[in-house]
């Protein structure tokens, strides 16, 4: 199949052709990914999935799927095999990566625990110990970055195919603090090895990215899940246990120097515009909790951070939590294409830092 064939990057197809051939495979799992066009463009069309067992040839190279996601080169490997011709290099390399993290989380969602023992040991069975070695960071690191494509991948469906009866949630909401000690790993490591290279530079963004994934995944299945009078109220627990777990440590790494807490307040800033525009009713929780760790150096704020800070403060909160609606969430979609991007510059970026070469 040759879209295994990419996967491994052992592939010379055109841009167009591999996202045709990941489509259709998405379609096959009853998923879709978006197809470089104007937002107002999209259709939230139904999907008819499972009829042509296109998706069944994957399953054998499950490993080499997940690996793809974890890599910080694939995108880099693409650009040097594929023909671009329509695409920009830049956002290529980031859209395959998302088709192929849909069709994950779609398969880790119906194969849920054995999926988690298989592909992702270290979140089903923590027992990591915060180090501040740096082996466990890039380990971390690695780690983050797939859950970050798989979250990416479950919320892509969600926004494209909001009717659609395949569920996606590949993560149970119970792996919160897990995946917030994951996170730890890497923060308690960041202030030590930050001017090391760009690749430990990166990792606080990649953090950053994990988190806002994270919170609008949670609210996003509780959404889903509405029916389930309980669901929302311990969706809240585990976004603020996750919060409260990685805010101090936030604090402590902006408290480091003035240049620490610039680049926690730009990441951050980020974070919470992002739960804005998609009408996070979490954003209202978690705003009082986050907003002191931007007031830490509070004399050197710009200007421009203050008053995008009080453009957050003077956002009406969102209305109560309703059923999902049964169109395309724009928003939610524009949010994700945003985030798409930046893990996809972050990994090039890392992919250079660290020299690679292939052969």
């Amino acid at each position: 199949m040759e879209l295994v064939q990419a996967v491994k990057h052992r592939s010379t197809l055109s841009d167009n052709n591999l996202l045709l051939l990941v489509q259709f495979v998405c379609f096959d799992s009853g998923t879709r990914i978006y197809m470089p066009c104007p937002l107002d463009q999209q259709q939230a069309h139904p999907i008819c999935h499972g009829q042509t067992g296109a998706v069944e040839c994957l399953h054998q190279h499950m490993f080499d799927c997940v690996e793809f996601l974890t890599s910080m080169h694939t995108i880099s490997k693409l650009r040097a095999v594929l023909k671009l011709q329509n695409l920009s290099e830049d956002t290529l390399g980031s859209q395959v990566k998302t088709g192929i993290a849909q069709l994950m989380a779609i398969e880790f969602t119906l194969n849920n625990q054995r999926a988690m023992t298989r592909f992702l040991p270290w979140l089903a069975y923590p027992g990591i110990q915060p180090q501040q070695g740096l082996r466990e960071m890039f380990e971390c690191v690695a780690h983050l970055r797939l859950l970050s494509w798989i979250i990416l991948g479950s919320l892509n469906h969600m926004a494209m195919c909001p009717s659609s009866d395949v569920p996606c949630h590949p993560l149970p909401l119970d792996t919160s603090l897990q995946i917030a000690d994951l996170a730890l790993v890497v923060l308690d490591s960041y202030p030590e090895h930050t001017k090391a290279s760009v690749y430990q530079m990166s990792s606080l963004a990649q953090v950053f990215i994990l988190c806002q994934l994270w919170t609008i995944y949670c609210e996003q299945v509780a959404v889903f899940n509405t029916s389930h009078g309980d669901m929302y109220r311990t969706t809240c627990l585990a976004v603020m246990e996750f919060w409260m777990k990685v805010a101090p440590t936030f604090i402590q790494i902006a408290s480091y120097s003035k240049s620490h807490g610039e680049m926690v307040n730009l990441h951050l800033l980020s974070l919470l515009e992002g739960l804005q525009e998609v009408n996070s009713s979490l954003l209202v929780q978690l705003y009082p909790m986050l907003v002191t760790i931007l007031y830490i150096h509070e004399g050197s704020l710009s200007a421009g951070l203050q008053h995008r800070i009080q453009e957050i403060q003077n956002c009406p909160p969102p209305d109560p939590i309703t059923p999902v609606a049964r169109e395309l969430n724009k928003a939610l979609l524009k949010c994700l294409q945003r985030l798409q991007y930046k893990m996809g510059q972050l990994e090039v970026q890392s992919s250079a830092a660290t020299q690679f070469f292939t052969v």
